[in-house]
C-alpha cells in the first residue's frame, strides 16, 4: 500500500539543523534516523537543543510539514525526482519533489552526492555509578578526544531518585581505527573516567573515621559499571546548525492553537472540568 505526495522541495535529516531549516523555509522533513540532541546539550542562549528538537518535531507535524514522522525505517531515491520512504508495516510513501536538501544519507539509498564527515564518530559511553558519595559536579572535560567529555545525571535506574544517586556519560571523538583498537574499549573509557573523577575530588561512600585523626573519615573505592556503547558519525550538514540558531524563536502560535481546539472539543463533550457546575456541601 502506498501514498504519494507532491512538494517543490523536501528535506532528508533528522538532525536538529535540519528540522529548523524546514521550519524557517516552511519545507516538508523526511528521516530515517532521529538525531535527537543528547539531554546536557545547549546553544549559546542556554536553551536546551533537546528540548528545542521535540518542540520543533511537534510544531512540524502540526503544520504538515513532517509527513512521516518518526515512523520511517528507510529511504530510497529513484529517478525523476522519486523518493520513498519505507516503514516496518507493509507500507510505503512516495515524495514527488524537484529539489532533494540531503542533511543525514543514513539508511538513505540512491543519493550520488556525499555528504560531509567528519572523519569521526562520536561514541556514548554510558556508566552506572555504582559506589562514589554524593556531589555537585555535573560535569567534566578533558583536552583529549578520547573521554572529551563526562556528564553526571540523575540516574534512571532507581525510581524517583530521592537519593540524588548519579550516573555518567563519558563522550569521546575516534576514528574508525580507533573504535576497533582494545586501547579506546569501554574498559580503558572506564578507567579514564575513575582518574578524572577522583582529579575532580570525588570519593568512595564513607567507611568510618579514620583512626589516626577521628576528625577525618575512611572512604572505599569507587566502583563504576560499562552499561553500553553508542557510536554515531559526525555529519556536517549542508547548513551549520549555529548560525540557524542564531536569533531564532520558537513560534508558540501552533501549540496555542491546538491547546484552544482541545479547549473546544472539551467543551462540547462536556469533560471539562472548569466548565462543570461545582456542587458545594
Amino acid at each position: 500500500m502506498s501514498i504519494v505526495y507532491q512538494y517543490n522541495k523536501i528535506i532528508i535529516g533528522g538532525s536538529l539543523s535540519a528540522l529548523l531549516y524546514g521550519h524557517r523555509n516552511k519545507i516538508p522533513v523526511v528521516y530515517a534516523t532521529p538525531r535527537v540532541p543528547l539531554f546536557f546539550e545547549s546553544d549559546s542562549a542556554g536553551r536546551s537543543k533537546q528540548e528545542l528538537w521535540h518542540k520543533l518535531s511537534f510544531q512540524l507535524s502540526l503544520a504538515g510539514l513532517m509527513p512521516m514522522s518518526d515512523k520511517v525505517v528507510s529511504l530510497r531515491i529513484e529517478d525523476d525526482g522519486i523518493l520513498k520512504a519505507f516503514t516496518d508495516d507493509p507500507f510505503y510513501a512516495t515524495f514527488q519533489c524537484g529539489e532533494f536538501i540531503v542533511f543525514d544519507d543514513t539508511n538513505l539509498e540512491g543519493y550520488d552526492s556525499e555528504i560531509e564527515h567528519a572523519h569521526k564518530y562520536r561514541v556514548l559511553d554510558w556508566i552506572n555509578d555504582r559506589k562514589s558519595s554524593p556531589h555537585d559536579i555535573d560535569y567534566l572535560e578533558s583536552d583529549d578526544d578520547f573521554v572529551k567529555e563526562v556528564c553526571f545525571y540523575p540516574s534512571k535506574r532507581i525510581d524517583g531518585n530521592w537519593s540524588g544517586k548519579k550516573d555518567i556519560l563519558a563522550i569521546s571523538y575516534l576514528t574508525h581505527d580507533q573504535i576497533d583498537s582494545v586501547e579506546y574499549c569501554d574498559t580503558y573509557v572506564k578507567f579514564k573516567v575513575l582518574h578524572m573523577m577522583k582529579g575532580a575530588g570525588i570519593v568512595g561512600p564513607k567507611n568510618g573515621k579514620n583512626k589516626r585523626d577521628p576528625t577525618k573519615h575512611n572512604y572505599l573505592s569507587i566502583k563504576l559499571e560499562t552499561s553500553k556503547r553508542e557510536v554515531e558519525p559526525v555529519i556536517r550538514g549542508p547548513y551549520s546548525e549555529d548560525e540557524l540558531l542564531e536569533g531564532f524563536e520558537l513560534n508558540h502560535r501552533y501549540l496555542d492553537e491546538r491547546k484552544t481546539k482541545q479547549h473546544n472539543l472539551l467543551q462540547l463533550s462536556g469533560n471539562c472540568t472548569r466548565c462543570r457546575p461545582t456542587t458545594r456541601f
